[in-house]
């Protein structure tokens, strides 16, 4: 398997105050709409696109009905299942989540000389754990 870190984005935390479950669900609904967006540019079926988080409770919530869910995190996980197949998310360890480092201070001039920014060999083998091996 090849993996390719296309484009990546990072944002600021809304000043409203959310927990932090709310906002690792807020960024995988980032994940599907931009993934959505490289699947125009350039004739990728999303299908075939791969989604990591560190939330254990996000994978959780994928796999599960969003009408058991207060309407705020219903809409969002519905919009996500509707997009993509639970099959398509894996658990990724917060030490070696790639989205990580722009909070960590990577400057994005490190991203073409710094082997840690790409995630190929961190998000592959034996350190991805899939939705199915993760315990709830």
């Amino acid at each position: 398997m090849k993996v390719t870190l296309a484009f990546a984005k990072s944002r600021q935390t809304p000043i409203k105050k959310l927990s932090i479950p709310k906002l690792e669900l807020k960024g995988a609904v980032l994940g599907v709409q931009l993934s959505k967006e490289l699947e125009a540019a350039l004739k990728i079926p999303l299908t075939e696109h791969r989604f990591w988080t560190a939330s254990l409770n996000v994978l959780y919530w994928l796999r599960s009905h969003s009408r058991r869910f207060l309407t705020d995190i219903g809409v969002k996980i519905s919009e996500i299942q509707r997009a993509t197949s639970p099959l398509q998310w894996q658990h990724v360890p917060g030490k070696i989540n790639p989205a990580d480092l722009p909070t960590g201070g990577m400057l994005p001039a490190h991203g073409g000389h710094d082997q840690s920014f790409c995630p190929s060999h961190r998000l592959s083998g034996r350190n991805a754990i899939s939705p199915s091996q993760a315990s709830f």
